[in-house]
């Protein structure tokens, strides 16, 4: 039987880049090529800066789009990142091309904090996730106000941070996403687990199975969590509602409402796939941490039927893996 972590993926592509999405007079840290007919002919070298001249230039011939060679997918994530704040707020730039650019951001910062967890990185993410979740409020501050619960620099606000950048990263499975749209997945992740706040830290730290009365407390915080959002009056149901339903699981053995399937909306999947993946992968009170790879093997075998193993099967190349020489995907190390 083939591994469940064994899937098909297509060759590397060109990526499109929005000329919107550049900003003038910097310099960019890789080349861009024009598509003609079948092939992408260099355009134009990374030493180059990107000013106005070109952009007219580029326009007055009717091009809205340049291309990145796939081996630049990096170079470009750290440049949508460095400028994210400007692209985001910029409203020439159509919000489904700001999405994208929220998306490949998250993409390379869960690749760091996996590959290289360091304080940089989980400052960089948190930074990031931050400023996503202030984009679906009214009232920036109430989202502060709400993470001082979880407590600056403790397991819980790494765990809070991590799982909104991978559920962010699975975007891209949102037919045309929206700048809103990934703004409302990054704020659920934030806020996901906001009421294990309030759990004693003897319950959350216990190296032992938690007792019938620790564990009905523990599964009280989604409810709790989607409450004390709802009382702030200013952020999406769908953010309150994936809080509320990130246990439910597609059989329906899941908590706190028993839905099954379809009932699950996608953004509820992705914050639970999301945090499942980031919990096996850290260090936990009672038990060591799996491999990213361990990890994905656990919940596309053991977890099959309860998470959404599509939504699994994206999630895999933007972290894990290597083309294989038969072009499928093999994520071992």
């Amino acid at each position: 039987m083939p591994s469940p972590l064994r899937v098909a993926v297509r060759a590397a592509a060109f990526m499109p880049v929005d000329l919107r999405t550049l900003r003038l007079d910097s310099r960019l840290p890789f080349d861009l090529y024009l598509k003609v007919r079948h092939a992408h002919v260099l355009y134009r070298h990374r030493a180059l800066p990107f000013d106005g001249t070109t952009l007219r230039s580029l326009r007055g011939n009717g091009v809205e789009r340049l291309y990145v060679a796939p081996d630049s997918a990096r170079e470009l994530a750290d440049y949508y990142e460095r400028h994210l704040t400007s692209i985001v707020n910029d409203e020439t730039v159509p919000p489904a091309q700001r999405a994208r650019a929220v998306v490949q951001v998250a993409g390379a910062l869960a690749t760091d904090l996996l590959s290289n967890p360091d304080s940089a990185a989980v400052e960089r993410s948190l930074h990031f996730v931050k400023s996503m979740a202030t984009l679906v409020t009214t009232r920036p501050s109430s989202v502060s106000r709400l993470l001082r619960l979880v407590g600056s620099g403790t397991t819980l606000e790494s765990h809070c941070v991590n799982t909104s950048i991978f559920a962010v990263a699975m975007a891209d499975e949102v037919p045309e996403p929206t700048l809103a749209a990934v703004a409302e997945i990054a704020a659920a992740g934030l806020l996901h687990d906001i009421a294990l706040g309030l759990v004693p830290l003897e319950v959350l730290r216990k190296p032992s199975a938690l007792n019938g009365e620790e564990r009905a407390l523990v599964e009280e915080h989604p409810v709790t969590g989607a409450l004390m959002l709802r009382q702030l009056g200013d952020l999406p149901s769908s953010v309150t509602l994936a809080v509320r339903w990130h246990h439910e699981r597609l059989d329906g053995s899941g908590y706190p409402d028993g839905l099954r399937g379809a009932a699950i909306p996608w953004m509820a999947r992705a914050v639970a796939i999301a945090e499942v993946f980031d919990a096996l992968t850290s260090r936990q009170p009672y038990r060591a941490e799996m491999t990213p790879y361990e990890a994905m093997r656990h919940m596309l075998g053991d977890m099959q039927g309860q998470l959404d193993g599509r939504l699994i099967r994206s999630f895999i190349p933007k972290l894990l893996g290597s083309r294989s020489a038969d072009g499928s995907f093999d994520a071992r190390f």
